[in-house]
C-alpha cells in the first residue's frame, strides 16, 4: 500500500481537522529517530512523563522491548497515534484505551476524517444506514458508536491498524491488557496517586480546568490544585446568573485560581455553522455544541492548549442507577426499563419522517435494548455502569471531546482506565450521597468541600454537621429526579437544553431552512412535513445531517464534472 492510497481524498481547509496524510508534519504532532516516525492527534503521555515528545520516547523503548500490542497500555490521553517504521516499511495506528478519540477506516484507507473517507468513496446519502440515521435524529450523536455509513467504520479502542505498504488492505490486531471495567487493574494505585502522576505529565502544558456548579469538576480541579499543577478554570453558562457560572467562580476563588466565564451568544450561530460542521465533522448536534464551541475558541484565544474536564464522575457516583433507587444490588438487568427512562424517556418523532426511514424510528428503543444486551454484567449496577462508560462516554462524550481537539487537547481524568475500574469496584455505599467525592474533597480542601453545589444545594462535605444538614436536599433531589424521569416517560418531549430564545434563532437562519430541504429532496423527511413540526430538541441534529448530504452530494458532483 502507498502512502498516498492511505489518505482520505480531501484536505480539509480548517487546520486541525485535515484529512489522514503521512507525513503532513505542519498539522500532525511529529517524533522521529533513526527507525520509527511518530505522528499524534491530540494529548498523550505516560504516567509521571512530560506529555508529548517524552512520552512517545517512553512508548517507542517499551514497544521495542515487550511489542506493540503491550506497549498501548501505557499511553494515557485522548488522542490518534500513528508510528511508522523505516525499515520494516509498517505502519500502526490505534486510539487512547479510553476510546475517546474517534477516527475512521475502510478496507484500505484511514483517517481522522468521518467526511474525508466519504468523500473518498463517493459516497452520498442514498448510502445512509437508516437505522444509524434515526439514532442520530433523535440523539444528536451516534449513540451505539457506527456512523451514517456502513462501509465506514470506527476505530475500536482494543484495535491496532497494522498496514503493510507492499500489501493493499489494513489487517486489525488487537492490544493486550485489561480491557473492560471488571478487569484487574494491574498495577493499582491509590485515587491521589493518578493525579499526581497525570499532573506531572501536564507541566508543559497551559491547562484549563473545566469548572460547573457541580461536584464531579470541583474534585478534579481540587486534586490538580493538590499537586501544584499551574492552571486556570473556565465555566459557559446562559447569563451571568446561571448556577454554574456562580458557583464556580467561588470554587475558583476559594483555590486562589484564575477563572474565566463565557456566556453563550445565539447572535454568531449561522457564522459560525461551517467551523463547527468541520469541528464536528458532521456527527454531533450542531445547536447543541455551539456553546462548547464558543468555550473552547475562547480558552484557545488565551493560549490554551490542554483543557481537562470532570466528564465520566458518574463512575463514583450513583447518577446511573437512580431509576433503580434504592435497589442497587439486583441480581437481574432490565435493559428496556433502562432505555426507557434513562436513555429515551420520550416518545420520539416518527411521522415527519420518509417511508423509508420512519420504521427504523418506530424499533429505535427495542434495538437499542438489543445493543445494549451486550453489555450485561452480574448486578444491575455494574450493567449500567458497563454501559454509560462504554456507550455514553466512549461514544457521545468521545464525540464532544474529539470536537474539541479541533481547538484545544482534550483530558478526561474520570475516564482513564485505571480512574473509570476504580469507580467501576468501589463498594456501593460510597457512592451513594456523593461519599467517595465528600470523603476525597474533605481531606485536602475542607473548604472547598463545605460550598454549596447545583445539586439542590448540597455541599460536598464529609463533616458529619454537613451531611446532617445536607440529607433532605439530597433526598428531595433523588425523589425530583425520579419523578421527573417518570414524567418524562409519559410525554412526547424531552427536556431541552438550551434556552428557547436560542431554538427560535436557529429556525430562522438560512443553514437551517437549506438542510431541511435537502433532507427532503434526499428522501429522508417526507415531502409534506413542513420545518414547524420539527420540534427544538431536533433542529441541531437536523442541520448537521442536512449538511452532511449537501457536503457529500456537492463533492460527488464536483468529482464527476473533473
Amino acid at each position: 500500500m502507498t502512502m498516498a492510497s492511505i489518505q482520505a481524498a480531501n484536505s480539509s481547509r480548517y487546520i486541525g481537522h485535515d484529512s489522514f496524510l503521512l507525513p503532513d508534519k505542519s498539522v500532525w504532532n511529529f517524533w522521529s529517530d533513526g527507525q520509527y516516525n511518530v505522528y499524534w492527534k491530540g494529548l498523550v503521555f505516560v504516567s509521571g512523563i512530560l506529555s508529548g515528545s517524552d512520552s512517545v520516547k517512553a512508548f517507542v523503548a517499551e514497544m521495542e522491548e515487550k511489542g506493540i500490542e503491550s506497549a498501548c497500555s501505557i499511553l494515557k490521553g485522548t488522542y490518534f497515534f500513528v508510528i511508522e517504521s523505516k525499515k520494516k516499511g509498517v505502519i500502526h495506528a490505534f486510539i487512547d484505551n479510553s476510546g475517546l478519540y474517534h477516527a475512521y477506516c475502510t478496507p484500505e484507507k484511514v483517517s481522522t476524517s468521518f467526511l474525508g473517507l466519504a468523500e473518498s468513496q463517493g459516497l452520498t446519502a442514498a448510502d445512509f444506514d437508516p437505522g444509524a440515521v434515526v439514532e442520530f435524529l433523535h440523539f444528536g450523536s451516534m449513540l451505539t458508536g457506527g456512523t451514517y455509513l456502513p462501509s465506514i467504520r470506527r476505530i475500536g479502542k482494543d484495535d491496532v491498524l497494522r498496514i503493510q505498504q507492499s500489501h493493499q488492505q489494513i489487517t486489525f490486531i488487537k492490544k493486550k491488557g485489561a480491557r473492560t471495567l471488571a478487569d484487574p487493574e494491574n498495577p493499582s494505585k491509590p485515587f491521589a496517586q493518578h493525579f499526581t502522576e497525570m499532573a506531572a505529565s501536564l507541566r508543559n502544558c497551559r491547562v484549563s480546568v473545566d469548572l460547573t456548579g457541580g461536584a464531579d469538576t470541583r474534585l478534579v480541579a481540587a486534586m490538580l490544585d493538590r499537586c501544584g499543577l499551574q492552571f486556570e478554570t473556565a465555566s459557559s453558562g446562559g447569563v451571568q446568573e446561571y448556577e454554574d457560572i456562580s458557583i464556580s467562580k467561588q470554587v475558583a476563588e476559594v483555590m486562589g485560581r484564575p477563572w474565566f466565564g463565557t456566556i453563550h451568544s445565539a447572535s454568531t450561530f449561522e457564522d459560525d455553522v461551517e467551523d463547527m460542521f468541520e469541528a464536528t465533522d458532521g456527527l454531533y448536534d450542531l445547536v447543541y455544541y455551539h456553546r462548547l464551541y464558543q468555550l473552547q475558541k475562547d480558552r484557545r484565544k488565551r493560549g490554551i492548549d490542554t483543557i481537562v474536564s470532570g466528564v465520566g464522575g458518574e463512575l463514583f457516583k450513583d447518577f446511573w442507577w437512580l431509576h433503580e433507587f434504592p435497589f442497587y444490588s439486583r441480581g437481574t438487568s432490565s435493559i428496556d426499563r433502562f432505555v426507557k427512562m434513562r436513555i429515551m424517556s420520550f416518545e420520539p418523532m416518527h411521522g415527519i419522517l420518509s417511508e423509508k426511514f420512519e420504521p427504523s424510528s418506530r424499533g429505535l428503543k427495542h434495538n437499542l435494548a438489543k445493543a445494549f444486551s451486550v453489555y450485561v454484567m452480574d448486578t444491575n449496577t455494574k450493567t449500567f455502569d458497563n454501559i454509560f462508560y462504554n456507550v455514553l462516554m466512549g461514544n457521545v462524550a468521545g464525540r464532544i471531546m474529539t470536537s474539541h481537539t479541533h481547538f484545544v487537547n482534550c483530558l478526561a481524568p474520570f475516564l482513564d482506565t485505571g480512574l473509570a475500574r476504580m469507580g467501576f469496584k468501589l463498594d456501593r455505599t460510597r457512592r451513594v450521597y456523593n461519599i467517595f467525592h465528600r470523603t476525597e474533597l474533605t481531606k485536602i480542601n475542607p473548604a472547598l468541600a463545605r460550598l454549596r453545589t447545583s445539586e439542590n444545594g448540597i455541599s460536598v462535605s464529609s463533616r458529619p454537621a454537613d451531611m446532617i444538614y445536607d440529607l433532605p436536599a439530597y433526598i428531595n433531589e433523588k425523589i425530583k429526579r425520579v419523578l421527573i424521569k417518570l414524567g418524562a416517560s409519559k410525554s412526547k418531549k424531552a427536556s431541552l437544553r438550551n434556552a428557547p430564545v436560542f431554538y427560535s434563532k436557529v429556525r430562522q437562519t438560512r443553514v437551517m431552512n437549506q438542510a431541511f430541504e435537502t433532507l427532503k429532496a434526499n428522501g429522508i423527511i417526507n415531502k409534506k412535513a413542513e420545518a414547524s413540526q420539527v420540534e427544538d430538541k431536533y433542529l441541531g441534529a437536523f442541520l448537521a445531517l442536512g449538511m452532511v448530504a449537501a457536503r457529500l452530494d456537492r463533492h460527488k458532483k464536483r468529482t464527476a464534472l473533473n
